[in-house]
């Protein structure tokens, strides 16, 4: 019996040491890995919460290990709060440089360039994209000024190539366009005929500023040759007061006559002169129009016929060089007297033609803007001539 008590007892005391072991053992495990978690996390932090030495109870050593791990989510919680507002802090600090920079280069790239950067949450967004309309409507603005300063269709063209979704000027530019066409065809005419055109005002039109001269014809016969219409050449070279001769079958003003106006064409000649630099003769109707220049005078330019013409009793009974008098109101001279001036038009019914502005050899009354004229298409004379109108 004692042998059993005592067999017993020994089991007793063993069961109680290994549980005493166990116990510690545990102890120092959970201590150990708590401390290491904790002090792990502590490391970057300072004023971290202390966590104290693990208690001997294993109970309390849970409670204890759990509180360890609750304050090691703080710390790194708290670390992970301090990160984002540092980068927030950074992210702000290269917002305002970023805007800062933008504002010292001033361009509507410098502002395009932050908006791009932080088109998320940039602070001056709003303010950038303000910006980005005043430079488009200042750059705009300059386009269009230096379209205006060149003034071609080339520079209209280009304005509206680089504003032709908002350009506050594409309307006017688009109608600058065809007119810069015009004016281009009406230089290369005045080059290449030496005829300078006048716009007419509230017309579609331009008008010769001169008569023809017998230069100018010149050069068309040395084109075209002086061909036969109507049962006649086109300009009667052979009766001696014609002003352009014929030397070695080239076509040319007699000597000092250049600047005269072509006398001797008739309606045909002067219908295909016209025809020759892209115009037409003037109707009636157009070459009073341009007679009167807004002026309603009884000559054109003036009350007083010695201002604007050579007529019978100040010509010294022969044509003169043109732009000699005053022009009119249109810039246009010698709309009253010198030659007489072929029109496009039939006289009523029959087959004359008009003829308007007197001439070197005629009355004043008969150089009147409002008196007419006629003669038959193939006739000529030494003080019959004629201007062209052009419609670009």
């Amino acid at each position: 019996m004692k042998k059993i008590v005592l067999v017993l007892f020994l089991v007793f005391v063993g069961i109680g040491v290994q549980a005493q072991c166990y116990n510690s053992n545990m102890t120092q495990g959970i201590t150990a890995m708590a401390r290491e978690q904790y002090f792990k996390a502590k490391k970057h932090f300072t004023n971290a919460p202390q966590c104290g030495d693990a208690p001997k109870d294993l109970r309390e050593q849970r409670k204890w290990l759990a509180d360890c791990n609750r304050k090691i989510a703080d710390i790194r919680r708290k670390k992970r709060e301090e990160q984002r507002l540092a980068e927030e802090r950074r992210k702000k600090e290269k917002d305002a440089q970023d805007w800062q920079q933008a504002l010292n280069t001033d361009t509507k790239e410098s502002y395009q360039a932050y908006c791009n950067k932080h088109r998320a949450d940039g602070r001056y967004l709003s303010q950038a994209r303000d910006k980005i309309a005043i430079k488009d409507k200042e750059i705009d603005e300059q386009d269009w000024q230096q379209a205006l300063n060149t003034d071609t269709k080339e520079s209209y063209q280009s304005y509206c190539n680089k504003h032709s979704a908002d350009g506050h000027y594409l309307s006017q530019a688009k109608d600058k366009i065809p007119i810069k066409e015009k004016e281009e065809k009406i230089t290369e005419i005045e080059n290449r005929t030496g005829v300078k055109l006048i716009k007419i005002p509230n017309r579609n039109f331009y008008m010769a500023e001169t008569e023809i001269t017998n230069a100018q014809y010149a050069k068309f016969l040395n084109a075209k040759g002086n061909q036969k219409e109507g049962g006649t050449t086109w300009l009667n070279i052979k009766i001696y007061y014609c002003e352009i001769e014929q030397v070695n079958g080239k076509f040319q003003p007699k000597q000092g006559k250049g600047n005269y106006p072509v006398i001797c064409v008739n309606w045909y000649g002067a219908r295909a002169y016209a025809q020759w630099i892209g115009g037409r003769l003037p109707t009636e109707k157009e070459w009073e129009y341009c007679a009167k220049g807004e002026q309603n005078y009884t000559y054109a330019g003036s009350n007083n016929i010695e201002e604007v013409a050579w007529y019978d009793k100040n010509s010294g009974g022969r044509t003169h060089k043109v732009k000699g008098k005053k022009a009119n109101g249109y810039g246009l001279y010698d709309m009253t007297g010198n030659v007489w001036e072929w029109c496009q038009d039939k006289w009523d019914s029959s087959s004359f033609r008009v003829l308007r502005g007197g001439s070197w050899d005629f009355s004043a009354s008969n150089c009147r803007v409002a008196f007419r004229s006629n003669r038959y298409p193939d006739y000529s004379y030494d003080s019959y001539g004629f201007r062209v109108v052009f419609l670009p």
